[in-house]
């Protein structure tokens, strides 16, 4: 069935339109990603069998919707044609186009570069000032890239330029990053702030908490490299609160660049602040319109019960007081018959920064070893 409130543009490589269809595709989906930007898209369209002749591989598609209050269009959507799938059936004929959103580009551009004593955000400046953008059609606007507290080194780079900034990514952390709805390249730090607040069998159509103890650890062993004397630097740490509430968690980090207390100690309070307590997952849909990543960072969720708030009394004990602040990080929209937009989050626990900075600290504890040893 063909769907309302929407206008699907599809552009040549050049961005010459070649097709405009308004309330005639269905079937139609769309995602964004915290860590990427815009994501996969699927439609369909009322097209026989070879009949198309318009609508080429890498094509522009821009997804419009039409606010059923305003009757105003808006762009929640844009990407590529990757796939063009022909559906022949007793009921109808169509075609199927699919493809990825623009940080797909990324990966058709080899970087091959060593960068010394530069800030992340420089080097991300650079690969996509210099390097993405010319070759591709992602667009570079340096107000939308942020600049971090880290400074490696040396940073040599050999691989593709999506894989070179996924890993300046998880050096600094606490950052989102990807191509928008405009094609424009962004690297930020990500919202600690709420944004969206939605009442449990209000707006929330959907809801599956996955709460996990799988991962706890709370006795950690640091195993370093070797010392003066030929012994290995071994310092354990043990984190009493944890302990007492779920008995012993143990797990052991070995990296032969870690041979100070000072250093152990940022390791293991990085791990132990990511996995103390239990680790939320969440999957939720909200039927309401609402475009969540039309602010970027995409700020925080928060659901609100109709009866208690969340973890007045769990696991036999108050280890949760308040109401839990999830952290978006994938969002799958679509479409119904009528043409109202839903969407189904993938959320999880806010990882606190001194977690998400471990990469980092590998790094510069690698640099001193590297310092000591010439």
């Amino acid at each position: 069935m063909q769907q309302k409130n929407h206008k699907i543009v599809i552009s040549d490589r050049s961005f010459n339109i070649v097709q405009e269809v308004q309330d005639q595709a269905f079937n139609i989906t769309w995602e964004y990603t915290r860590l990427g930007g815009c994501g996969s898209f699927s439609f369909d369209l009322p097209i026989k069998y070879c009949s198309e002749t318009t609508l080429g591989m890498n094509y522009n598609v821009k997804i419009y919707w039409r606010n059923p209050t305003t009757k105003t269009f808006t762009l929640v959507y844009q990407g590529r044609i990757e796939d063009k799938i022909q559906n022949v059936a007793n009921d109808g004929e169509s075609i199927t186009l699919q493809g990825m959103g623009y940080q797909s580009a990324l990966s058709d551009i080899f970087i091959n570069k060593v960068y010394t004593a530069e800030e992340v955000s420089l080097i991300i400046t650079d690969i996509i000032e210099n390097t993405v953008s010319p070759n591709t059609n992602i667009i570079y606007d340096g107000t939308k890239i942020a600049v971090t507290d880290f400074t490696p080194s040396s940073w040599p780079i050999a691989t593709d330029a999506l894989s070179a900034i996924q890993a300046l990514s998880d050096l600094v952390g606490t950052c989102e990053w990807g191509v928008d709805v405009n094609r424009k390249f962004f690297f930020i730090q990500r919202s600690s702030t709420i944004g969206f607040q939605y009442p449990l069998g209000v707006a929330v159509q959907t809801f599956s908490d996955d709460n996990s103890t799988k991962q706890l650890v709370n006795h950690i062993v640091v195993i370093g490299g070797t010392l003066g004397d030929g012994s290995t630097y071994t310092k354990t740490f043990d984190y009493a609160v944890s302990q007492a509430k779920w008995g012993r968690r143990d797990i052991s980090i070995q990296n032969s660049s870690i041979i100070t207390d000072d250093v152990s100690l940022q390791f293991a309070n990085a791990l132990y602040n990511a996995y103390a307590n239990v680790s939320h997952s969440a999957s939720i849909g909200i039927l309401n319109d609402t475009q969540i990543e039309a602010t970027i960072p995409i700020p925080l969720v928060q659901l609100r019960p109709k009866i208690i708030t969340y973890g007045t009394s769990v696991y036999s004990g108050n280890l949760y007081s308040g109401l839990l602040s999830y952290q978006v990080n994938r969002i799958q929209y679509k479409l119904d018959d009528t043409g109202s937009m839903s969407n189904i989050m993938q959320i999880g626990t806010l990882i606190p920064s001194i977690a998400e900075a471990v990469k980092g600290l590998e790094y510069t504890v690698s640099q001193i070893q590297q310092a000591v040893l010439t």
